[in-house]
C-alpha cells in the first residue's frame, strides 16, 4: 500500500546543489525565533540560521528528518570574528614564512570568508524553533501540519574561536600540535581549495 504521507525533506546547506534535481521540492521549512527578555508574545525576533542534514527516514509510525542548526550572528560579527582568529594565528609563529601568503589583503580575504562560513557562536538567549510539513506531489495528502512552537535555551560556553584555542592550549596528557604544524595544516588546507 503506498504511504499517503510523503517523506520529509528539507533544503540543507550540506546537500548537493542537485540535490532535489530528480526529487520533489523541500517540504519541511523551519522557523527561529529569539525571545526577547520581555517575555511578551510580540517580543519575539527572526533569527537568521544555517540547516545541515543528516538525512531522515521512517519507522513503523513516525517520519524523521535530522537537522542541526547554527543559530547565525550578524555577518559582519562573524567576518570580524574570523578576521581576529587570523590575527592570531600569524601571531602564534611569526617566523612561519608561509604566513607571508596572508600578505595580500586578497588572500587573506579569501581565509577570512572561508572561517565566516564555518564559524558558529549561536548567541546565548532563549529561542522558539516551529516546523511547518507541506507535501508538494498530489497523490499524497495535502495540506499543511505546523508543530508547536519548541523553546530552547542557549547558554554562553564561549566563543567559537575562543572555544579552538582553549582546546590548543588545553592538551596535557599528549603533546600539542605546534602553532607552525596548526598553521601547516590550514595553508595546506588553501592550497588544496585554492584560496589564495
Amino acid at each position: 500500500m503506498k504511504d499517503r504521507f510523503e517523506q520529509p525533506d528539507i533544503r540543507a546547506l550540506n546537500q548537493h546543489p542537485e540535490y532535489f534535481a530528480h526529487r520533489p521540492p523541500p517540504n519541511i521549512a523551519l522557523t527561529l525565533h529569539q525571545v526577547l527578555p520581555d517575555g511578551w508574545p510580540a517580543s519575539r525576533k527572526d533569527m537568521p540560521f544555517r540547516v545541515n542534514s543528516s538525512g531522515g527516514g521512517k519507522d513503523l509510525a513516525v517520519y524523521f528528518v535530522n537537522v542541526d542548526l547554527d543559530m547565525l550572528e550578524e555577518r559582519t560579527v562573524r567576518l570580524q570574528r574570523a578576521g581576529q582568529f587570523i590575527d592570531w594565528m600569524l601571531t602564534q609563529s611569526p617566523a612561519d614564512t608561509r604566513s607571508h601568503m596572508l600578505e595580500t589583503s586578497s588572500a587573506r580575504q579569501r581565509l577570512i570568508e572561508h572561517f565566516e562560513e564555518i564559524y558558529i557562536n549561536n548567541p546565548p538567549g532563549d529561542y522558539e524553533i516551529t516546523a511547518q510539513y507541506t507535501p508538494t506531489t498530489p497523490e499524497n495528502w495535502q495540506g499543511t501540519l505546523v508543530s508547536a512552537p519548541a523553546r530552547l535555551r542557549v547558554i554562553n560556553a564561549g566563543y567559537f574561536f575562543d572555544v579552538i584555542k582553549a582546546k590548543k592550549l588545553s592538551k596535557r596528557t599528549r603533546p600539542a600540535p605546534s602553532t607552525s604544524q596548526i598553521l601547516a595544516k590550514v595553508f595546506d588546507f588553501i592550497y588544496r581549495r585554492r584560496l589564495v
